[in-house]
């Protein structure tokens, strides 16, 4: 009887409750989402999703906190709760790229004390998302904008590069270039970048699954038209 209820009906009641808590969330009810997804995992403590939902509850909590004590609270619960996900997922590029965007994240609210160690944990975990999933450029150019904030422009430019050599027509990756040679005052090779990525975009090759594409497209246009 007690195998029946843990194997089966255990795993059935998590389900439930987390079908519950995401509709919550959908609904903006953050606590409520919370609770549901904490019952779950109660149920059912292998499960990794339920980690990194409640991680997602608790980063959404964090940038809505104005006071900073809680607010680094609730960010050490997100962290907990993600590296707990990757336990029971170590092999998943999915759950080690949301730990290493939270890294990032979090180096961006860090104070520069504290910053380059956040920065290097999202290299760390950035770097087996890439190796788990390497034919995703997508995911590499990730990797190549957490360099860049750093303003480690060589590191940046590298992991871009290793974004073409996947897609060499992935417009974001050609637009991040432009980004790198404009930085450096090179204005004539940051055009070719962005015309590059303009013209893909216009031909429709689409490879992007990213609300900020059409910003994307919209700023390499207009470098384009101020500096043309």
């Amino acid at each position: 009887v007690l195998f029946i209820w843990h194997s089966n009906i255990n795993p059935a009641r998590a389900s439930i409750l987390y079908k519950i808590g995401s509709s919550q969330e959908k609904a903006n009810q953050l606590d409520s989402a919370l609770w549901h997804y904490q019952e779950a995992v109660k149920r059912a403590a292998d499960n990794s999703y339920y980690y990194a939902s409640i991680a997602r509850i608790y980063m959404e909590k964090s940038q809505r906190e104005k006071d900073s004590s809680k607010r680094a609270e609730l960010l050490k619960l997100c962290q907990d709760n993600l590296l707990k996900s990757i336990e029971y997922e170590p092999y998943s590029p999915t759950r080690n790229a949301n730990i290493a965007r939270f890294y990032r994240v979090w180096a961006q609210a860090a104070t520069p004390a504290e910053r380059a160690a956040r920065y290097e944990q999202s290299h760390k975990f950035y770097a087996i998302a890439c190796n788990l999933s390497p034919q995703n450029p997508s995911l590499m150019n990730e990797w190549g904008e957490t360099y860049y904030e750093e303003r480690n422009l060589p590191m940046a430019t590298e992991k871009y590069q290793q974004s073409l050599i996947i897609d060499p027509n992935f417009s974001e990756t050609l637009a991040h270039l432009g980004d790198i040679y404009f930085d450096k005052q090179d204005i004539t090779k940051a055009l070719e970048y962005y015309h590059q990525a303009a013209l893909i975009h216009k031909q429709g090759l689409e490879r992007m699954k990213d609300p900020n594409q059409e910003l994307l497209y919209q700023r390499t246009n207009q470098m384009l038209i101020k500096y043309k």
